[in-house]
């Protein structure tokens, strides 16, 4: 089973926050803060599976120890902590790779230093749970161990969004690169639950759930109802009742759709028995009068020199010879825009009784239904 998860969050000073304990926590060991001298210790706190380090040389105390002291102000940001769920399709190998490639895409985008540690609780309620943690600096850091200019990219609000849905696509990328590498057919989606819903066609979208944090989720666990948890379970329901509705609600729009289909081909079946009307009555009858005009002066010269019609014709055939070719010309191209115009009437009316023909049998099933 995959799930999508991708959480972006600031490391700040300003909150009260170390980032050597952050790291340290992270990692899983112990680490000394230079700054404040104090010792954070979580060996004990178990469940990392695997930690590395891209674009720093170093250990995680270094890299950190030294952020610290490169940010002077007093509610300085210290580092930004990207969280993601990852697969539990994979092993530990495939989960390390997944990971650290991607703290490997972030490094070479932004030019920022990656710690990057995987998670797996060894408490065998939350052992389906495997995470990992990336933080990153707030400043570029060049090959040489210095920190840079800010990644102001990242911290101006007109900037930064387009930063994050990028990262969540590049992760979406990765995670279903992985799994289909393993011949899986889960896949992931980094859209919102509100571009789910319009591209399905639902007028509402589902209610996210609230995340419970450590202490509410154990509470959960050992049986007791937290306020969190009570609003995540009144969520469910009214998801519940909303994908019924939602499923009544797309049937309804279907045959909403059917009925608008069949409404617009009637209505160009009508429209073309109507052009062929009006195109047969105002377009030939020109052509026609000119004929019957053409007749006429040949049957006068016929009946007035009947002895000398053979020279009389010659010399009307010379004399009327270019006006006679346009008419018979045009005559030709009128009767076959005629035949195009029969054959298009037939079409649009074989269409128009289908068309009825559907109309009148859903009506009578209606009525057999009452």
């Amino acid at each position: 089973m995959a799930i999508y998860h991708l959480h972006v969050e600031s490391i700040g000073r300003g909150a009260g926050r170390s980032v050597v304990a952050a790291a340290a926590y992270r990692r899983c060991t112990r680490l000394n803060d230079e700054r404040t001298g104090l010792a954070h210790d979580y060996r004990a706190k178990g469940g990392h599976v695997a930690g590395g380090m891209v674009g720093w040389h170093d250990g995680p105390a270094a890299l950190w120890n030294a952020a610290e002291a490169t940010e002077r102000h007093p509610r300085a940001m210290l580092a930004r902590e990207v969280q993601i769920a990852l697969p539990r399709d994979l092993d530990d190998d495939g989960r390390r790779r997944l990971v650290e490639g991607f703290a490997t895409w972030l490094h070479d985008r932004h030019g920022i230093a990656v710690q990057w540690d995987i998670h797996r609780p060894d408490r065998p309620v939350e052992a389906d749970n495997p995470h990992a943690h990336l933080l990153l600096t707030t400043r570029e850091v060049g090959a040489d161990g210095r920190f840079g200019a800010k990644t102001r990219e990242l911290d101006k609000s007109t900037t930064s969004g387009a930063h994050i849905e990028a990262w969540r696509a590049e992760w979406e990328r990765a995670v279903n690169a992985e799994l289909g590498a393993i011949g899986r057919a889960t896949r992931v989606d980094c859209s919102s639950l509100r571009a789910k819903a319009e591209a399905a066609g639902l007028p509402v979208a589902p209610e996210p759930m609230e995340r419970l944090g450590p202490h509410a989720a154990a509470m959960e666990r050992r049986g007791r109802r937290t306020a969190k948890g009570d609003r995540n379970r009144r969520r469910r329901a009214r998801n519940v009742e909303r994908s019924a509705l939602a499923t009544e609600w797309l049937a309804v729009a279907d045959d909403d759709d059917d009925r608008r289909t069949r409404r617009q081909l009637r209505d160009e079946a009508v429209a073309a028995v109507a052009a062929f009307r009006d195109q047969s009555v105002v377009h030939p009858r020109p052509v026609l009068d000119r004929v019957l005009a053409y007749r006429t002066m040949m049957d006068a010269a016929r009946a007035a020199w009947p002895r000398h019609w053979p020279r009389v014709v010659r010399w009307l055939l010379r004399r009327m010879w270019p006006t006679g070719w346009r008419v018979v010309a045009t005559v030709g191209e009128r009767l076959r825009e005629v035949g195009r115009l029969s054959r298009a009437e037939a079409e649009a009316a074989a269409l128009l009784a289908a068309v009825l023909r559907a109309e009148a049998h859903e009506e009578r099933g209606w009525d057999r239904s009452r």
